[in-house]
């Protein structure tokens, strides 16, 4: 019997298409295949690049001031002054909302709007990163010169990681106008790129705490390598270096393709840019649902307490953070799927009822570590659909931006983002600082190895906090009422009118064309966005079906 042509004795067992993957990719390795606009190329490129960029990018945690531990513990900060560092850094990020914003919005080159950054940052980011080790290093013997430099240079490296971290993640909303393909991308490029982090969780604590720690006569661990300002002076800058570097691969190696007329000059001023996103709806149930679910993820965060307060050893935190790292994967590999079968609105809200339920036992068994770090895992799996759906959701945010108002503002809805987002941490900022200094934590680090009267009820208490936080995260999602569907309408629209502007067709045309997809005749103006980008495509390329079938073809041709 044949089928399509093809004798049915040859079966399309799944070693089959895998090994025609394989040829399917190396055809298509410089140009994108039928009904794609990213080559395999570029979106390996996209991800190798990530590596660095998501690992760079993870190397402030280290350098921030974190509560027993870290660059905090080595310089000897209070936790007053931890606070009051973060208040600082809340309002410093009030205040460069505005000029991230306008940089991002207003660039305008010929790498596109965000590869520039990329490419310009690293080096001005390594000499920071320097600054903020080393020279409040040399200035201990003066508390507070030692805690003004280093919030002035901690404050500094932060503006400039967070201008290249959002050119990054911006990169994947515009480098395809396919939706599904860069659904994609996010979820095979979030497991990629996130090995980048994994490497570093792993390696840092590794080398630290086996070079750099100080024990006793007996052998015994006083201080852990985490906690040494040696380790920050020779790991974190070699680290940066090579992750920085890494991610000039994506700059050069990707492209950024947004619907716009040819002569669009992407010029905004801030007051404008703000008044357009006012009439956002879906700006706003983003941001609403992050300020609710502030706390939704603080029972992940306690794996570095774990390591050095509980089970005490050199290699536990190497391994416990590389295995958390890593548990988002299988949330990140099935994203795609469930995106298509149940639609990001209700993952979001199934996300936020199963951390709640997740983070329940941790607030029962506080002070067994391996309940609360299993619990971990668990709420990091579920949040890995959520490292796809959340740029996911941002894309659609920012194109349904451009159909309202004709304006790209993706540096404006990040940023104005995070001044909101920011003014709701200033007012939270002593929440769980309250709860440390309640059961005795203030500013000296060793009171938490009391595990028993001092880490498992702080966290106990902050616990209960990501329970509620967890489910109010969740509720407005219940209002997004933008489908997938209405989201490919709208990229339609946006051609059409792309079209209009460059004289290609007509008002009459536009018009008929505009009223047809709104009315819900979706394909009607598929043609137009492929147009547009017209010199991606390759008029002979196939579909991965229809190669398969060719081949197949070919191999009985051969045989006959």
């Amino acid at each position: 019997m044949l089928d399509n042509g093809i004798p049915t004795s040859i079966k399309r067992t799944p070693f089959l298409k895998i090994l025609y993957l394989f040829k399917f990719i190396r055809k298509y390795w410089q140009k994108p295949p039928k009904g794609r606009f990213l080559s395999f190329k570029e979106f390996f490129l996209y991800c190798l690049g990530g590596m660095g960029v998501s690992g760079g990018t993870v190397l402030p945690t280290y350098i921030a001031l974190t509560a027993g531990l870290y660059i905090a513990a080595a310089l000897k900060i209070s936790v007053n002054d931890i606070v009051l560092s973060g208040v600082i850094s809340s309002i410093v990020v009030v205040l460069r909302a505005p000029l991230v914003s306008m940089i991002i919005d207003n660039t305008k080159s010929k790498m596109g709007k965000f590869r520039p950054w990329i490419v310009r940052l690293p080096i001005p980011i390594l000499l920071l990163f320097a600054g903020t080790i080393f020279i409040p290093s040399a200035l201990q013997s003066n508390y507070n010169w030692m805690f003004i430099t280093y919030v002035i240079f901690f404050n500094t490296l932060q503006f400039l990681i967070n201008l290249y971290s959002l050119s990054f993640n911006t990169l994947v909303q515009v480098i395809s106008p396919s939706p599904n393909e860069r659904t994609q991308l996010m979820s095979v490029g979030s497991i990629i790129y996130s090995l980048g982090p994994s490497l570093i969780h792993m390696l840092f604590p590794l080398l630290a705490n086996y070079l750099f720690s100080q024990k006793d006569n007996s052998g015994e661990i006083i201080i852990m390598g985490i906690n040494t300002m040696e380790a920050f002076k020779w790991i974190i800058p070699i680290f940066a270096l090579l992750c920085f570097s890494i991610g000039l691969i994506t700059a050069f190696g990707t492209k950024e393709r947004i619907i716009l007329h040819e002569k669009s000059q992407m010029k905004v001023k801030f007051i404008d840019g703000i008044r357009h996103i006012a009439i956002n709806k879906y700006f706003w149930i983003s941001i609403i649902s992050g300020f609710l679910g502030i706390f939704r993820l603080i029972g992940t965060t306690y794996t570095a307490w774990l390591a050095t307060y509980y089970i005490k050893t050199e290699w536990s935190q190497a391994i416990l953070i590389t295995l958390i790292g890593t548990a988002n994967v299988p949330g990140m590999i099935l994203a795609p799927i469930l995106i298509k079968k149940y639609g990001k609105k209700l993952l979001s809200i199934l996300s936020g009822v199963f951390c709640a339920l997740m983070t329940i036992p941790i607030v029962i068994w506080p002070s067994e570590p391996y309940i609360v770090y299993l619990m971990s895992l668990l709420i990091t799996l579920a949040n890995g659909i959520n490292v796809v759906i959340s740029p996911a959701l941002s894309a659609q945010i920012n194109d349904f931006q451009q159909y309202k108002t004709g304006d790209r503002l993706e540096g404006f809805i990040s940023q104005f983002s995070s001044m909101i987002l920011t003014g709701v941490g200033i007012a939270l900022a002593y929440v769980t600082p309250f709860i440390y200094k309640t059961f005795g934590y203030i500013n000296d680090n060793s009171v938490l190895y009391d595990t028993i009267n001092v880490t498992s009820p702080i966290i106990r208490w902050t616990s209960i906090l990501g329970v509620v936080s967890s489910l109010l995260f969740a509720i407005p999602f219940f209002f997004w009422d933008l489908s997938e569907k209405r989201h490919e309408s709208i990229m339609e629209i946006l051609a059409i009118r792309a079209h209009l502007k460059d004289g290609k067709i007509s008002l009459e045309e536009a018009n008929i064309m505009e009223e047809r997809v709104e009315g819900g005749e979706i394909g009607t103006a598929s043609s137009l966005v492929e147009d547009i980008f017209e010199e991606d495509l390759s008029e002979k390329s196939l579909t991965f079906e229809e190669f398969l079938e060719n081949e197949l073809r070919n191999k009985v041709g051969k045989k006959g």
